[in-house]
């Protein structure tokens, strides 16, 4: 499968063209929207690889390989195993470090709505201290390239600083502490208004309400619903404070409207010319 095609971009498109194709194509084929459930999987699948640098870089080069100097740990098997999380991470970025090294790197990605309720993931791996089961806290609220630093969870004075990277979800964008959807709406709805549920990444359901004569395309905002806010001094502790989720209210014809109904808007559409000419 290239992925490349699939997600419909030149192999040398950047991260921003690859997450915008994502984005529509998820939007597109998400089983909830009526979409194929297996495609859906295959442009996730896509999308995760092509938007890590390191497994783009093993997928665009799959015979190449890493040299590590005679100084240097191989580290051929590392690997993670997330605690009944389906986003279990490889340990891809540990490279070579020396022994009397006391610090060590990696990349984590985590789903959006993990990164929203925080939570541990635990993870086996082979170092040179032997095989090491740890237990990661993700912080709430955590973003794409933050660095928190874990001390001795690999052993006594030797640290793990982790690279988070918080995948794309097809319901919610986030655009730093804020979210945004997109709610489908009846053209009528515009015009006399009306109310829809809505539910937050937090599982929460609100009933929103769309006033009479609304224009299309109107950003409704429900204050506090969005990530949540972290001092980045302070990653692990909870301000208790949110960002904005926005709801983007977008247009759709219905597939099927009564005849009296187009009647009426005819009608008043030759009263509103009529005034024109006037």
């Amino acid at each position: 499968m290239d992925y490349y095609s699939l997600l419909g971009v030149d192999r040398n498109a950047d991260p921003a063209t690859i997450k915008k194709a994502y984005r529509k194509l998820a939007m597109k084929h998400h089983p909830d929207k009526g979409g194929d459930e297996s495609k859906f999987k295959d442009i996730n699948k896509a999308y995760e690889t092509l938007s890590d640098p390191q497994k783009k870089a093993e997928y665009d080069n799959p015979h190449a390989g890493f040299s590590f100097s005679s100084q240097s740990f191989n580290f051929d098997d590392i690997f993670g195993q997330g605690s009944g999380n389906p986003f279990a991470q490889h340990f891809d970025n540990i490279f070579g470090q020396r022994r009397n090294t006391s610090t060590f790197r990696t990349m984590l990605q985590v789903p959006l709505r993990q990164a929203y309720t925080g939570g541990n993931q635990v993870m086996e791996m082979q170092t040179p201290y032997g095989k090491k089961v740890i237990n990661i806290t993700i912080p709430k609220g955590v973003e794409s390239h933050q660095k928190i630093q874990y001390p001795d969870v690999l052993e006594r004075g030797v640290s793990l600083i982790v690279e988070f990277l918080v995948l794309e979800d097809s319901f919610f964008t986030r655009d730093r502490n804020n979210l945004t959807s997109v709610h489908n709406v009846s053209i009528l709805d515009f015009i006399v208004g009306t109310k829809f549920k809505f539910t937050t990444i937090s599982n929460k359901t609100l009933e929103v309400t769309i006033r009479p004569l609304t224009q299309p395309n109107t950003h409704i905002k429900l204050a506090g619903y969005g990530m949540p806010i972290v001092d980045p001094r302070m990653p692990m502790h909870d301000t208790g404070k949110h960002g904005d989720q926005i709801i983007l209210l977008k247009p759709i014809l219905p597939v099927k409207i009564d005849e009296s109904i187009v009647t009426a808007i005819k009608k008043y559409k030759e009263i509103e010319n009529l005034k024109e000419h006037k």
